[in-house]
């Protein structure tokens, strides 16, 4: 499965940067849930797509990886009614958007 190593260091950073300055302007009463199903979303249109990659891009920003894993999961599934995103068989996210 691909991870955040698929990325060049350069392009890594330039994704870091941006969910770094989207939740560096965030309201500071934005709840930690909140926060993070936003953050994810916002990797996966960058095309941080895998658990471990969007994992490790969040916790670069300071957020709790056993937290960000659990909303990953509990926000995934085939229904569009009912979660945010779906995994595919190769282990990318995608939005139901």
């Amino acid at each position: 499965m691909a991870d955040y190593t698929m990325f060049e260091p350069d392009l890594w950073s330039q994704h870091l940067n941006t969910l770094k300055a989207i939740d560096v302007h965030l309201k500071p009463s934005a709840n930690k849930h909140d926060r993070v199903i936003l953050l994810i979303e916002e990797a996966i249109k960058l095309g941080i797509r895998t658990d471990r990659s969007i994992v490790a891009a969040l916790a670069k920003l300071g957020h709790n990886p056993k937290h960000v894993g659990k909303m990953l999961r509990d926000l995934c599934g085939n229904n569009p009614k009912r979660y945010r995103w779906r995994r595919d068989a190769e282990g990318f996210h995608h939005l139901f958007i």
